[in-house]
């Protein structure tokens, strides 16, 4: 994660510390720092701010255009930008903000600024800057970096995912904090090898886990996050899959495991592992990689950093099925809602399935009623392969789309179109075994699915 400087003159330092802790509670950056410039006398200090860093420089009098003198440490800013060396986000400000100093005039705005419309109020200002500047972070991650060998070094993604929220969607904030501890520099991990993350299941322990990694991708590379009850045979996949990005292919099995043994700064995630000597035979526990477990069936807590969520009452789920869905929480949503019993993973799934595919309650209420006793959104993935087969018979590709999706998720695979292309081939066989429904073959056709070639 890069380090964010702020430079800020006295006429807007108000506005930008707070702009600065609202930045530093979305954990873009891993710190972010101001920097006063009150004077062009002072500004020789910016010749000392890192290789690789970013600078937010605000529209006003500490800003100098293009063609300011070359001799000007602005300047000099500005064509380190240029090189690469740093990355300058000019930050436009609302006019009514800006005092303007003598000695520089007031600029047009650049291509690239983000920030302040002249109508927005102070929270939509700094809301409308922080979501910019997330964008940003998001589209840097996804770019090769120098060293890279092909795409992204992480086999888990939270883009594209309907329910890829803030955190705080689905945990208290000082869970979230937990969570923060235990994968920074200072937490856990660090110091050592093996790390136990507990919770409730389908409280969102593993989503909040996704969440975490997710800021903190650039930490951990590469990121390997197996899944219980998944095949031995897809788990070898995913471990050659990853190898083969470093690896000239094709890649054995035994070339995957020392690679893998190699790598100091990977992870090793096990979702719900009853013992992680399972797995010794396909993926080695004596190499440099960390390893973090989720435990999510209670039992002996010493040692782990854990998880505690209660079940969200009735007003927290109007709040957030409303916030989701912009939609009152009425009496047919009640309905299709009571059966998560409040837990807040499956509300947040819930909601979105509703807002993303525009299910109605009604319709969505009436796949519930036919398994009722489930009771708990452990039974989530069998509900929606139930409600898929309600969509197949319906010629409803959305909800069928949105399974594989889930698979997706499920099953933590990078996001290369190869590697999804073939998982949703493994998950159209695996629901298609346990399915009457006819007529699918040439639906997943239509949907690109399969390319007319025997499953």
């Amino acid at each position: 994660m890069q380090t964010l400087y702020m430079l800020m003159e006295p006429s807007v330092q108000t506005l930008l510390q707070r702009l600065a802790q609202k930045i530093r509670q979305r954990r873009l950056f891993a710190q972010v720092l101001l920097k006063t410039i009150a004077a062009p006398c002072q500004q020789q200090a910016l010749a000392t701010l890192p290789k690789g860093c970013w600078v937010v420089v605000p529209l006003s009098g500490a800003w100098l255009l293009p063609d300011a003198e070359q001799s000007h440490e602005m300047g000099r800013l500005l064509a380190r930008h240029q090189a690469g060396e740093l990355r300058l986000i000019p930050l436009r400000l609302r006019r009514s903000a800006i005092k303007q100093h003598p000695w520089i005039k007031l600029p047009t705005v650049p291509p690239g600024a983000v920030g302040m419309a002249d109508g927005d109020n102070v929270e939509e200002g700094e809301s409308r800057v922080v979501h910019a500047l997330a964008r940003m972070v998001d589209q840097e991650g996804s770019r090769p970096r120098e060293g890279d060998h092909g795409p992204q070094e992480i086999c888990l993604t939270l883009a594209g995912l309907p329910w890829a929220k803030d955190p705080t969607v689905v945990v208290e904030p000082d869970q979230w904090r937990k969570l923060d501890q235990l994968l920074s520099c200072q937490g856990v991990l660090q110091l050592s090898p093996q790390t136990e993350w507990q919770g409730v299941a389908g409280m969102g322990a593993g989503a909040l886990l996704l969440q975490g990694l997710y800021h903190y991708k650039g930490r951990f590379r590469p990121i390997l996050w197996l899944q219980s009850g998944v095949p031995r045979e897809l788990i070898r996949q995913q471990l050659m899959q990853l190898a083969q990005r470093h690896l000239q292919p094709p890649v054995t099995l035994a070339e995957a495991q020392g690679w893998w043994r190699q790598q100091s700064r990977g992870l090793l995630v096990l979702d719900d592992f009853a013992s992680p000597m399972a797995l010794h035979t396909l993926v080695p526990l004596d190499g440099a990689a960390k390893l973090l477990r989720i435990q999510r069936q209670g039992g002996d807590t010493q040692g782990c950093t854990t998880l505690q969520l209660s079940p969200w009452d009735k007003a927290q789920q109007k709040q957030v099925y409303k916030q989701i869905t912009g939609r009152r929480l009425a009496s047919e949503g009640e309905a299709l809602v009571k059966p998560l019993q409040g837990w807040p993973l499956g509300i947040v799934i819930m909601a979105h399935l509703i807002k993303q595919y525009r299910i109605a309650p009604g319709r969505a209420r009436g796949w519930w009623a036919r398994d009722a006793h489930h009771a708990s959104i452990q039974q989530l993935p069998m509900l929606l392969h139930q409600w898929v087969e309600s969509a197949l018979q319906q010629h409803d590709p959305q909800l069928w789309q949105h399974y594989l999706e889930m698979s997706l998720w499920q099953h933590r695979l990078a996001d290369a179109p190869e590697q999804r292309a073939r998982l949703a081939r493994l998950s159209a066989v695996k629901l298609m075994e346990q399915s009457s429904v006819g007529g699918w073959r040439s639906l997943a056709q239509r949907l690109g699915l399969v390319e007319g070639e025997p499953i």
